[in-house]
């Protein structure tokens, strides 16, 4: 399976961007494929950030049991994508419900980025938390903010039944096909 790239832009100045697996995935941060997928997530982050130098907010569990097959991903923003420790802010459910008002935090970000929740750790938390405020990033994107949002399967059970990318502000359909992304190869076009 290989990985796409969904591109749209509903108004002027937002940019969302989304992607069908975790480029964070240990699996193909061993592989051949670690750098196309670490090029896939610089230039999805990039493209939501859209030059603007504000951190970006960065969302996925700190908490949580990481299941086998996932790790935290925040690590890798640093240590593989070469973010710096300002260039992002890294918070969980239980930093987003403490926030008095989150559409007036979300001001503060070039961008929101979402981890995955298979290769990263996004969990029911924060995906609820996401969907519950979902106008809030709605507003977001109207006023020219960026999204990048990885895949969301539910393979680890991390996110349970919560609807997945109910938090975007256009249909989405997600379909598990739960196939494993090694061993894949490519030969010459005949």
């Amino acid at each position: 399976m290989g990985a796409c790239v969904l591109a749209v832009v509903p108004r002027v100045g937002s940019r969302i961007s989304s992607r069908s697996f975790s480029a964070s995935a240990p699996h193909l941060r061993r592989r051949r494929s670690t750098l196309g997928a670490t090029n896939l997530a610089r230039t999805g982050i990039e493209y939501a950030r859209n030059g603007d130098t504000r951190p970006f907010l960065f969302i996925e569990s700190k908490a949580a049991p990481v299941p086998s097959g996932n790790t935290v991903t925040a690590p890798f923003l640093t240590s593989v994508l070469g973010y710096g420790a300002g260039d992002f802010v890294h918070m969980d459910a239980a930093d987003l419900a403490a926030l008095p008002d989150f559409a007036l935090a979300l001001e503060s970000y070039s961008a929101i980025v979402v981890a995955s929740d298979h290769g990263g750790m996004l969990t029911s938390g924060e995906l609820s938390f996401l969907n519950e405020h979902g106008s809030d990033v709605l507003g977001y994107l109207a006023a020219g903010g960026g999204l990048y949002a990885e895949g969301e399967s539910n393979a680890t059970g991390n996110i349970g039944a919560t609807q997945r990318f109910g938090f975007l502000p256009f249909l989405v359909s997600s379909t598990d096909f739960q196939s494993a992304e090694v061993a894949n190869t490519r030969s010459a076009a005949s």
